[in-house]
């Protein structure tokens, strides 16, 4: 996401969590159990302990949730909650 979008977050949420939230929107497909937090790594360019931090920050807003993996114990895939899905349409474009 370039600096000069960095003013259409919305508000309350940092640009940086805006990011993940319109990381995970984009790449996430209909039905799909959400993304590891590896990929969304991958995607953003980030270590996973900045994108962990991301993500604790947007569960306690209730944006995104952790859900268990059903194939893989030790994996947790992070999906967005209806209320994170509610991105302005402009958004998901970036």
């Amino acid at each position: 996401m370039r600096k000069t979008h960095w003013q259409h977050t919305v508000e309350g949420h940092k640009p940086s969590e805006m990011t993940l939230l319109i990381t995970i929107a984009r790449r996430s497909r209909e039905g799909e159990e959400g993304l590891k937090v590896s990929e969304i790594s991958r995607f953003m360019g980030l270590t996973p302990p900045t994108v962990t931090q991301l993500i604790n920050s947007l569960e306690a807003k209730q944006m995104v949730e952790r859900l268990p993996d059903a194939n893989d114990r030790r994996v947790v895939r992070i999906r967005l909650t209806e209320q994170g899905g509610l991105l302005p349409a402009g958004q998901k474009n970036i």
